[in-house]
């Protein structure tokens, strides 16, 4: 019915809600109590009914409805046994964990105020609020509210969360503990923070355990895990199956790639100058013996002396160019002289700017380019490796209308895990799309060497900055109390310096083992810390030259040979 003056009336008779096997009119009610919720910042509830059958439906059909959350009061009028109102009170989450408050009509006229209390100091327990008659009125046994806030305080008691080894967020690892019993302990940015909501708000932890992270929100889904303890980007796909938290941090989800190979060295005799610087040397090494040839030329037809060849010049312009010494008697006149000046000066400039890059070629790694962008990443490789949560990711991409965005999706493939996936990619080629944290953190531990460096390198821009928080169940009643602690959090920037923390601790810690394992290895206490020296690698450039070099005066002395010895038996034969 519609809401006249505040207020709407749905009424089910027996028949009709037991008529329908797949009570398609309870859904069509409740949807339209949902809409009547939304559209009030506050709502109060009247449930009235004395069939506990009905009762049950009503509290599975509003949980699946969404009808409720902790703003919304609930009233249960009924008249039940009181052993039923406790089964149906504690073991239906619409009743026992929302803001609800049943009152019972007993044979004496009088009626007792109860609700569920999940969390107290004697435990999960039916409380009695207190009682109401039309002689009395209504009578409370304690300062308790009518309808109580339930999780300021779990009073000590156990909290199921779900996470995954997931670092530097959640890390897990086994300890020996003081009587010789394994016992896990744990670490992490995200466990840093539910230890410190679990000690404010007074309650334990107690992990439920799982295989993968589809299992971890699986189970917040079925309500066993009331928290997922591990942020997870907050996707369209993923709110149709559980909330999420305040969105205290921002997921940056990017791509690993392998460094691409250094060039072959022998190239570094080439690459210290440009196409084009290259190619105006060469041209100015040819253009200036001809003009040496023109001037002599013109100078031998006025003075009538004789004139230089070209080959002579040419060999007189080579040697200068690689610093060797000049002859002077080639040139005598005034113009040859500036001319030559002038090829010195460029002569020297050229190659001082070689040498100098050529020797930062040799001892310096220079990478060709890489892919930096998801543009380039999709051109560059076969295929991207995913963990197992990444199907929502890959719907995602696919749905996307975004070219980029979908060729991204097709060549995402979901499976191996992020250790495996980073072996792949130093293997093949191919691509890891993860949090940029964890890749960061998985990195520095374990491919990086004692020098720091690694073979690896995450894109320069991530995919998106993406929210991410918390799963919990839809409409969770204790989202306030999580919510205002990794507000908390995020706006101190405690999370980040707990991140940042740990991921410098792994650095350290590699870099350490890998320094002691080289040692153990080398034999010898103190590593070498000296400059490098330049390997037959680095000099295999000059080496094969020499060695074309000596080829090619091999070739042209064996020719020379065979035409001399030609021309010697032509003679003798004529």
């Amino acid at each position: 019915m519609d809401a006249a003056w505040g207020v709407s009336v749905f009424q089910f008779r027996d028949e009709d809600w037991k008529a329908h096997g797949n009570q398609t009119g309870f859904v069509e009610v409740i949807g339209l109590a949902r809409k009547v919720r939304l559209s009030s910042h506050a709502v109060s509830v009247i449930v009235i009914s004395e069939d506990l059958t009905f009762l049950t439906s009503f509290a599975e059909r509003s949980l699946k409805g969404r009808l409720f959350v902790w703003t919304t009061r609930l009233l249960l009028v009924t008249r039940l046994a009181l052993s039923d109102l406790r089964k149906v009170l504690s073991t239906r989450w619409t009743f026992s964990m929302m803001n609800t408050v049943a009152l019972n009509v007993e044979e004496n006229g009088r009626s007792s105020l109860y609700t569920h209390l999940p969390y107290s100091p004697e435990g999960a327990q039916i409380y009695k609020l207190g009682s109401w008659s039309q002689q009395f009125r209504l009578f409370l046994r304690s300062s308790f509210e009518i309808f109580p806030e339930k999780y300021d305080n779990f009073h000590g008691g156990y909290v199921n969360i779900t996470s995954g080894v997931w670092a530097p967020f959640w890390d897990e690892k086994e300890v020996m503990a003081a009587d010789g019993s394994k016992v896990k302990e744990y670490s992490g940015s995200d466990f840093m923070a539910l230890d410190t909501i679990a000690k404010a708000l007074n309650f334990r932890i107690r992990q439920v355990p799982t295989k993968d992270f589809v299992e971890v929100t699986q189970r917040v889904e079925e309500r066993v895990s009331f928290i997922a303890s591990i942020y997870y980007v907050v996707l369209v796909n993923r709110l149709e199956r559980h909330d999420f938290t305040y969105t205290y941090q921002f997921s940056y989800e990017s791509f690993c790639l392998s460094k691409p190979g250094l060039r072959p060295q022998w190239e570094s005799l080439y690459y210290p100058l440009a196409h084009q610087v290259w190619a105006g040397t060469m041209t100015v090494l040819v253009i200036v013996p001809v003009v040496f040839v023109v001037i002599a030329h013109l100078r031998s037809r006025w003075d009538n002396v004789r004139t230089l060849d070209f080959c002579k010049l040419s060999l007189e312009v080579f040697k200068t160019f690689v610093g060797q010494n000049l002859t002077q008697s080639a040139f005598k006149t005034t113009s040859a002289r500036l001319l030559i000046t002038a090829w010195l000066v460029f002569s020297f400039i050229i190659g001082v700017a070689y040498r100098g890059n050529l020797t930062a070629y040799l001892t310096l790694p220079v990478y060709p380019p890489r892919p930096e962008t998801v543009a380039e990443l999709v051109e560059t490789v076969e295929r991207i490796n995913m963990p197992s949560y990444g199907h929502d990711w890959k719907a995602f991409f696919t749905n996307s209308d975004s070219p980029v965005f979908q060729a991204l999706g097709r060549l995402l493939f979901i499976g191996p895990s992020v250790h495996e996936g980073l072996n792949l990619v130093l293997e093949k080629n191919h691509a890891l799309l993860c949090s940029l944290r964890y890749l960061e953190y998985t990195i520095a531990q374990d491919f990086t060497d004692v020098n720091g460096q690694t073979k690896l390198y995450i894109g320069r821009n991530p995919i998106f900055p993406s929210p991410a928080a918390w799963p919990i169940p839809h409409d969770a009643p204790y989202k306030p109390q999580l919510d205002r602690y990794l507000m908390a959090f995020a706006e101190s920037g405690l999370y980040n310096k707990w991140i940042e923390d740990l991921i410098e601790i792994a650095r350290r810690e590699s870099s350490k083992k890998q320094e002691q394992q080289k040692k153990k290895e080398q034999g010898r206490e103190h590593l070498d810390s000296g400059p490098r020296p330049l390997t037959v690698k680095h000099m295999q450039g000059p080496l094969m030259l020499l060695g074309f070099g000596l080829g090619a005066a091999l070739l042209v002395f064996l020719a020379e040979f065979s035409l001399y010895w030609g021309f010697l038996c032509a003679l003798r034969l004529s």
